[in-house]
């Protein structure tokens, strides 16, 4: 919805409204959602991913527990400890 309507093809120069799907529930994006602010966000964060320092790592229980990559080679990683059956801990 931001870059289409910059290259050639047959996008640019079209405003483009765009939907988000997430399981069962479906949010319609219009395209004056795109904004100044979004634009700026945007090439903050591009920025930011391809920038010389990496960027902060911001470890979650949340997140970490979606994710492959080990605590070898992420030290940041957060582990879910699981505890004995009947022990009412976290699993």
């Amino acid at each position: 919805m931001l870059s289409l309507p910059y290259v050639e093809g047959p996008w640019k120069g079209l405003k483009l409204d765009g939907r988000i799907i997430y399981g069962d529930k479906v949010v319609d994006v219009p395209s004056s959602k795109i904004d100044a602010d979004l634009k700026e966000l945007f090439r903050k964060t591009v920025l930011m991913i391809g920038g010389q320092e990496p960027a902060r790592k911001v470890p979650s229980r949340g997140e970490c527990r979606y994710c492959d990559i080990s605590r070898a080679d992420c030290p940041e990683r957060i582990e879910i400890e699981t505890r004995a059956a009947g022990n009412h801990g976290l699993f």
